[in-house]
């Protein structure tokens, strides 16, 4: 066995069952709080009377993570003997944390281009995809600080921890493709949205593979705040002085978003955008993964050799996985966890789709 092989098995991990069970938790963790966040927020308002939406969300959004995202995972961390290098809370260079940042920008504009083509098609399909989903824009910079500690902060930290930490590691062990791809998918079913689905796949894939090239998992939050940060500024570019214009433009999209678009041109003409920006963002996401392809050819290659050998394996590894796929199986335990978590994850993609073809208020 290679020393990169043996490196990738040896790593201090949370266990794969124990892994499973954090995501059902997690996901559990999202019906509790949507049952109980009404009685939540009751509760608040009688010990805060004047308290607004986003000091609300706020609270909830802190009792949720931190009860059902970082403490197991610190827990389940704590028993493998090597916490911070099962989570991989390795330093980062400015540089890479830098280069995240601008790459994390460029992702999320991709992936906002694929929802619009994505919404399209939903559309087509006799979705309501602009159903209200009962977000409360916030106003006034307090509201709007509040919001982004929850979306910039909260949110990718405590995410991070359980997908790129915990999950990821688990998976690892079963080659670096595999983990990529099912933590990806893991992460994308627990927002429950299917207009989201395309964005929220490509980001869990490209934080996966971030924090897999650097070797730390600071890499996906950055990325994941970077992202969440990104996407407020666009929202708050976007929601200037509403005119008569703006209006009818969004009437318009409400009923025929190809229309609004432009038609067939304009479709091609996003879906253009979306390729340039995507390959954009992977040419800039380059040198990390070369950077972390020599990192591992280095630690496998020893001697005077060494200088001329490591470049020709960190090629190599950049085509394939840094830790290659392998037999093991999945147990029964993780299975049927994986299995109830997954029923559970398709409940809000069903509540999702019967809201957007009007089946509920």
């Amino acid at each position: 066995m290679s020393d990169m092989q043996g490196r990738g098995q040896d790593r201090p991990a949370v266990r794969p069952a124990a892994a499973a069970a954090l995501y059902l938790l997690a996901v559990a963790g999202l019906w509790g709080m949507s049952l109980l966040s009404g009685p939540i927020a009751r509760l608040l308002v009688r010990i805060v009377p004047n308290a607004t939406y986003h000091q609300l969300n706020l609270v909830v959004n802190v009792l949720y993570y931190g009860l059902f995202l970082l403490l197991p995972v610190a827990l389940c961390a704590r028993r493998t003997g090597g916490a911070a290098e099962a989570l991989r809370l390795n330093p980062i260079p400015v540089g890479a944390a830098i280069r995240i940042t601008f790459l994390a920008a460029l992702c999320m504009m991709a992936a906002l281009n694929f929802t619009v083509l994505w919404s399209a098609l939903g559309q087509a399909l006799g979705l309501n995809v602009f159903a209200d989903d009962g977000f409360v824009p916030p106003q006034g910079t307090a509201e709007l600080m509040r919001y982004a500690i929850a979306a910039v902060v909260v949110a990718p930290v405590c995410e991070e921890l359980l997908f790129r930490g915990a999950l990821l590691g688990a998976w690892e062990k079963r080659g670096t493709r595999r983990a990529v791809a099912v933590t990806a998918a893991l992460f994308a079913m627990t927002h429950g949205s299917l207009m989201g689905l395309p964005a929220e796949l490509l980001g869990g894939a490209m934080m996966a593979m971030l924090v897999v090239w650097t070797d730390s998992l600071y890499a996906g939050m950055i990325f994941h705040s970077a992202y969440n940060a990104s996407t407020i500024i666009l929202d708050l570019l976007a929601g200037g002085a509403v005119t008569e214009e703006a209006a009818a433009q969004a009437a318009l999209m409400e009923t025929d978003l190809v229309a609004a678009l432009g038609g067939v041109p304009g479709l091609l003409m996003i879906a253009v955008d979306f390729a340039l920006t995507l390959l954009i963002a992977f040419a800039l996401a380059q040198p990390l993964h070369l950077r972390g392809a020599m990192r591992v050819a280095a630690r496998e290659v020893h001697g005077s050799e060494s200088a001329q050998i490591a470049p020709e394996r960190a090629r190599e590894l950049k085509r394939g996985d840094f830790i290659p796929s392998t037999a093991l199986r999945l147990s029964a335990g993780e299975i049927a966890l994986l299995a109830l978590a997954a029923l559970c994850a398709l409940g809000f993609y069903a509540v999702d789709l019967m809201n957007m073809l009007g089946a509920t208020t």
